[in-house]
């Protein structure tokens, strides 16, 4: 099981864990990690309808990690990035505040995270700080919500459901606008589903509509 595992210490990374490195402005829309490591920002042009246009590069050497995600953990109001190592090490790379140089250098907050298949965070309990949704390869679902202490925010996970092993894509997110994560995710045959909240935090989610088919052509 995961640990919370932190000191509440800034440091770098050990040198086995990626050094990511930052540059450049924009508040955050949308984050993606290439393939060779380059983290990308998609801002949003402000154009419902032509929301995003050409990603520029603010950051490199994220390519080691098994998984990355961008919520608010901290409660800032401004998305943070959370990133599972190689060696299941969760780092948090907390928003500066400052919107030119948003990303210094990633703290741990826990390990043993090595083992899930997806790793997703977003805000599930509605407290306005992010909580970390996991699937594990033997399909249970479990959260591990934010105790409150932007130092050591995650420590034992509830399971939530079991059988999300047939999807291939989980994203926590507020997909109906009620302030509570829901999740939307994806089975290989390009059917999406969405999961909504119920409200009752000890068991938020139940049985998945479906609502979209042939996103499995997307990468």
């Amino acid at each position: 099981m995961p640990s919370g595992g932190c000191t509440g210490a800034v440091r770098s990374p050990p040198a086995t864990y990626p050094q990511p490195s930052h540059c450049c402005s924009v508040p955050a829309s949308a984050r993606s990690p290439r393939v060779d490591g380059a983290l990308l920002l998609y801002a949003h042009s402000g154009d419902n309808a032509a929301p995003y246009g050409t990603g520029r590069s603010i950051g490199s050497g994220w390519a080691s990690f098994r998984h990355v995600t961008v919520a608010d953990v901290t409660g800032d109001g401004k998305a943070d990035i959370l990133g599972v190592a190689s060696d299941g090490t969760l780092l948090l790379y907390a928003h500066s505040g400052d919107n030119a140089a948003p990303y210094g250098t990633g703290r741990q907050v826990g390990t043993g995270w090595a083992g899930f298949s997806h790793v997703t965070a977003a805000d599930v309990t509605g407290d306005d700080k992010a909580d970390v949704v996991t699937v594990s390869p033997d399909g249970s679902l479990r959260v591990y919500a934010h105790g409150g202490d932007n130092a050591a925010p995650y420590s034992g996970g509830a399971v939530l459901g079991s059988g999300w092993q047939g999807f291939d894509r989980v994203m926590a997110t507020d997909a109906t606008g009620d302030g509570k994560a829901d999740i939307v995710g994806t089975h290989p045959d390009g059917s999406l589903y969405l999961y909504t909240h119920s409200g009752d935090d000890t068991a938020p989610y139940g049985t998945g509509r479906l609502i979209g088919s042939g996103w499995n052509t997307l990468a």
